[in-house]
């Protein structure tokens, strides 16, 4: 499993929440990795992503970068068994 999760509170929340039920599960997370929160350049972190080769991706992303990522992982030869993306809102 990897996950990737914007610097934006809410997302960090969902992402350390997913990173710990993983653990609890007993699946293995090869990759965690934060980006800062209006990130454009994505061919660094597409990058670490392809060579950590997980079967799960977990994406939690917010906004701008939202849409840039995913634009980014449509044109990557990179695919995963299983993906799952969060889309949270600012807020308690």
């Amino acid at each position: 499993m990897a996950i990737v999760t914007s610097k934006f509170p809410s997302a960090q929340y969902q992402s350390n929440g997913a990173r710990e039920v993983a653990e609890k599960r007993g699946l293995k997370v090869l990759l965690y990795l934060e980006y800062e929160f209006g990130t454009r350049d994505w061919g660094s972190i597409a990058a670490r992503v392809k060579d950590a080769n997980a079967d799960f991706l977990w994406v939690a992303r917010w906004g701008s970068t939202a849409i840039s990522s995913w634009k980014r992982s449509r044109s990557s030869t990179t695919r995963r068994r299983a993906t799952s993306t969060s889309f949270p809102r600012p807020g308690p």
